[in-house]
């Protein structure tokens, strides 16, 4: 019973990441209890929104080049949470000057992220309440009469 606990949470975990690349577009790794993100690409038209949390564990970090994808050359907007603690290198790639941060936190507490001074941006709010993703639309059903 204790493998098949093992072998279904593993089952679990891996369908999990398949799903949220699939709803946010984002690339993980779960490291000491937190999560990395590795790379990210817009889903919702031009914004890109980081989680506070995956699965059971914080967003912590947000590798080099996280962003840089050529798949996000329409990127605007990204939303950012607190909980995050470090960024990579060259996390907005080409794309840097015309974005504009979201941020969940106050100024001070953007400034204590390891990694922060080398950002290059368009623009930074700070305050910033994550929104509520919007939801993927529904393919309509035909509904047949019989006459």
């Amino acid at each position: 019973s204790v493998s098949l606990a093992i072998f279904c949470a593993g089952v679990f975990v891996y369908l999990s990441s398949e799903v949220i690349y699939d709803s946010l577009g984002l690339s993980y790794t779960h490291e000491c209890g937190t999560i990395h993100i590795k790379r990210a690409v817009i889903k919702y038209g031009d914004t890109l929104f980081i989680p506070a949390r995956l699965l059971w564990a914080d967003v912590t970090h947000i590798d080099d080049e996280a962003f840089s994808s050529d798949k996000n050359g329409e990127l605007c907007r990204i939303y950012i949470p607190k909980s995050i603690t470090s960024v990579g290198k060259n996390i907005l790639g080409a794309h840097a000057a015309r974005i504009e941060i979201y941020y969940e936190g106050s100024a001070q507490e953007f400034s204590l992220i390891d990694g922060v001074e080398s950002l290059v941006f368009g623009a930074i709010s700070f305050g910033c309440a994550q929104p509520v993703l919007p939801q993927k639309q529904k393919k309509p059903t035909e509904v047949g009469f019989f006459v």
